[in-house]
């Protein structure tokens, strides 16, 4: 069995590596062609074999849920680290998507040390653990495209499909970010719903240990 992960935005495939996890086998999205979530999620679902397992992180673990409601048939079980459902709010989710678009002018247009502080200030961030991401390891067009198409504001709350999914799905989401999940209700009884006290959004890298032993768990639930 392995496991397809997807990892966040300015994320790389090797972020999986502090989970130790040998069934893990990373993607590197930015060297995909990155258009619609909807048409991203359909070409992946085409590419990866029956009854799979998918992980995503962040912007990958939003990408995961696209890839489950279009074609949940295909998967075995899902991991779901500190992703958003989806905005359900029209008028927020315009603006949104608004905000991601002037990112994505940044990302093109400003000097990296300048990006990075503005990016690390985010209010999402202010509580995880500083990641340094280095302007040598990215395309600058492909991290613009990810923010406009791959943007939350590009995503309906998907809460009402994930509640009717079939497979056990591990979530693993930030406390502080509990309240994006108002209303989940995961149907299979192998399904856990966990929120992780320390870390913040980024608890994958800085409390990889308990998140390690929590995916370890549920993989061998499922057998």
């Amino acid at each position: 069995m392995f496991i397809c992960a997807l990892h966040g935005f300015l994320g790389q495939p090797q972020d999986f590596n502090a989970l130790n996890i040998p069934e893990i086998k990373a993607l590197d999205i930015f060297r995909t062609h990155i258009c619609s979530l909807e048409a991203w999620s359909r070409r992946l679902n085409n590419l990866l074999p029956p009854a799979s397992l998918i992980m995503g992180y962040s912007m990958g673990g939003r990408l995961t849920l696209n890839c489950l409601v279009r074609s949940p048939e295909r998967f075995r079980a899902a991991i779901i680290l500190a992703a958003h459902p989806g905005i359900a709010q029209k008028e927020v989710r315009l603006k949104r998507y608004e905000a991601d678009k002037i990112w994505s002018k940044h990302f093109l247009e400003e000097p990296w040390e300048v990006l990075m502080k503005s990016w690390h200030a985010q209010p999402t961030l202010l509580s995880s653990e500083l990641v340094i991401r280095k302007e040598r390891d990215f395309d600058r067009q492909e991290l613009a495209r990810a923010l406009r198409y791959f943007s939350l504001g590009s995503q309906e709350n998907l809460i009402p499909e994930i509640n009717q999914l079939e497979m056990p799905i591990l979530w693993l989401n930030p406390q502080e970010e509990a309240h994006n999940l108002a209303g989940l209700r995961l149907k299979n009884p192998l399904s856990r719903l966990f929120y992780m006290p320390l870390g913040g959004h980024r608890f994958m890298m800085s409390e990889a240990k308990m998140t390690s032993q929590l995916i370890t768990n549920f993989i061998n639930s499922l057998e």
